[in-house]
C-alpha cells in the first residue's frame, strides 16, 4: 500500500528484508496517519462553525476538548486488524520504473483489508466536511447581509 521510491538505499534494504511484522508497522502508520488527517479538516469545520453559532455554549467548550483525543483514538477502530499482519516488499511492474517497491501486507486478522474501510471514511469525512463548511459559508454570508 505504500510505494516507495525507486532509490537504492530503500530499494536494495526492501529486498533484503524478509517479511516481517515491522513491515506491516509501515503499513500501520501509513493508515494511522491517513485516517488522523483525514478527521482535521472536518472537525476544525465543526468546531469553527459551533464558534460562529454560539461562542459562549459551554458545548463549544466540550466539543474543543474532546475533538483531538477522538482524532487520534478514531484510526485505531480502522487498523486494528492489521496487528496480526505480516509486511511484505513487493516489486512493482510496468508502468512503474525499475527498482519501484510497495510494502504490503498479509494475514491480516479474519482477511481483513482496508480498501473498502478507507474509501468509504474518505466519503463520509468529505461529504461532512462539505456540508459543514457549506453551512459556515452560508452563515457568514447571512451575518455580512445583516451587517450591510
Amino acid at each position: 500500500m505504500y510505494r516507495l521510491p525507486a532509490t537504492g538505499i530503500l530499494t536494495h534494504w526492501c529486498s533484503r528484508t524478509a517479511p516481517s511484522g515491522a513491515l506491516s508497522l509501515v503499513v500501520f502508520f501509513y493508515y494511522y496517519s491517513a485516517y488522523t488527517v483525514m478527521l482535521f479538516p472536518s472537525f476544525l469545520s465543526v468546531v469553527r462553525l459551533r464558534l460562529i453559532i454560539c461562542p459562549n455554549s459551554p458545548f463549544t467548550l466540550i466539543l474543543v476538548r474532546c475533538c483531538p483525543p477522538f482524532i487520534f483514538i478514531y484510526p485505531l477502530f480502522f487498523t486494528f486488524f492489521l496487528v496480526p499482519a505480516t509486511g511484505i516488499c513487493k516489486p512493482l511492474d510496468e508502468p512503474y520504473p525499475f527498482g519501484a517497491l510497495m510494502i504490503y501486507y498479509f494475514g491480516s486478522f479474519h482477511g481483513i483489508h482496508n480498501s473498502p474501510i478507507y474509501l468509504v471514511n474518505v466519503v463520509v469525512w468529505m461529504v461532512v466536511g462539505g456540508v459543514v463548511n457549506a453551512v459556515l459559508l452560508l452563515k457568514l454570508t447571512s451575518f455580512n447581509y445583516q451587517l450591510g
